[in-house]
């Protein structure tokens, strides 16, 4: 074995470097107690070679996590300066944020976080998007009251930068006198009573329609209303006067 090791030492690496020998644990007496062939020697010479590799490949992926956390970090300080002001928060990974501490059932999972880390406030990152968890009646009415107009923006993406045409749109237009007006515009002349009861017609028409293929559907088979596609015409013509023709109840609904 050592005159092996030195072989492969010669033959392997560049004068005056570094090498280190890792033998496995297992059947290390099986591989000294007789003498070793040229087909034995060089199996081990390979196995070696590919352990070797394999643990250097772990060392280059080291450095990648440090970098990885290291950006993180000087990210999150560049971007809030005053990061001793922040609400309490629990540690977050690289990338992916407080993602991994919530599970299948989101209120339990943010009311035990809450529980554990912030009383009445608390910061989480989903993925790079920052959020802020309120948890208790003083600090929603804080919030929705008392500094109602410091956050009442909407968070901007490129998603909505491109189909809202640059966040003009009222869902998502940010706080400040343009969304005041087209908030008043959509309260007085698209929302109010006058035009709400305009569209009582398309509303008893619709709904009489659905009734119909629900009870002609029910005649034939169990209707399972959990997905709800058959209540999407329903929705579409009563919001926007449009019918989308389509039979949903010609089959089994499963």
């Amino acid at each position: 074995m050592a005159k092996l090791a030195q072989q492969f030492m010669n033959e392997k690496t560049a004068p005056g470097a570094w090498f280190l020998l890792l033998v496995p644990d297992e059947d290390i007496s099986t591989n000294i107690a007789g003498p070793i062939t040229r087909r034995r020697a060089k199996q081990l010479e390979n196995e070696m070679h590919d352990e070797v590799k394999n643990n250097l490949a772990l060392l280059n992926d080291i450095p990648l996590v440090f970098l990885l956390l290291r950006y993180s970090t000087r990210k999150q300080k560049n971007q809030q300066p005053g990061l001793l002001h922040l609400p309490p928060s629990p540690p977050a990974l690289p990338i992916l944020g407080h993602l991994h501490l919530i599970g299948s059932l989101t209120h339990v999972s943010l009311w035990n976080l809450a529980a554990k880390h912030g009383a009445d406030l608390m910061l989480l990152r989903l993925g790079a998007m920052p959020a802020l968890l309120v948890t208790s009646p003083r600090a929603a009415e804080a919030v929705l009251r008392t500094h109602d107009h410091v956050l009442a923006s909407r968070p901007h993406s490129l998603a909505t930068e491109i189909i809202m045409y640059g966040h003009s749109d009222i869902g998502f237009a940010p706080y400040g006198e343009c969304w005041r007006q087209a908030k008043k515009l959509v309260t007085t002349d698209l929302l109010n009573t006058n035009k709400v009861w305009s569209f009582r017609l398309a509303r008893e028409d619709e709904v009489s329609m659905v009734m119909a293929k629900i009870s002609e559907a029910a005649a034939a088979a169990e209707i399972n209303f959990c997905e709800g596609p058959e209540l999407r015409p329903l929705s579409c013509t009563i919001g926007w006067e449009k019918r989308f023709v389509r039979t949903v109840f010609a089959g089994p609904i499963a």
